[in-house]
């Protein structure tokens, strides 16, 4: 991740948003709240992209989020590529 002088005015703001949200959790994450964020920018003239990744909660509460958000429409096809580019980025690195 990039140093905090060189991150976007945007990255910022969505990892302050993290820390409030993180505040509204109770110890543990209880069994009910759950909170994924993922934030991707790439900007202008780069060839680098800046993210943003946070998990918070119960590990029931997340597989519940992931859940939900693979039977949406198109989503599970999207974490099919996301898990293939990590799978590449990985060999790559090796």
């Amino acid at each position: 991740m990039k140093t905090e002088e060189q991150k976007s005015a945007f990255i910022l703001r969505v990892e302050e948003m993290v820390k409030e949200i993180e505040t509204l959790m109770p110890e543990g994450g209880g069994d009910e709240r759950s909170c994924i964020v993922l934030v991707n920018e790439k900007p202008q003239d780069s060839d680098m992209t800046a993210q943003c990744i946070a998990i918070m909660g119960s590990g029931k509460g997340l597989i519940k989020s992931m859940a939900s958000f693979l039977e949406q429409p198109d989503m599970a096809e999207v974490a099919s590529r996301g898990a293939k580019l990590a799978v590449l980025k990985k060999i790559a690195e090796n």
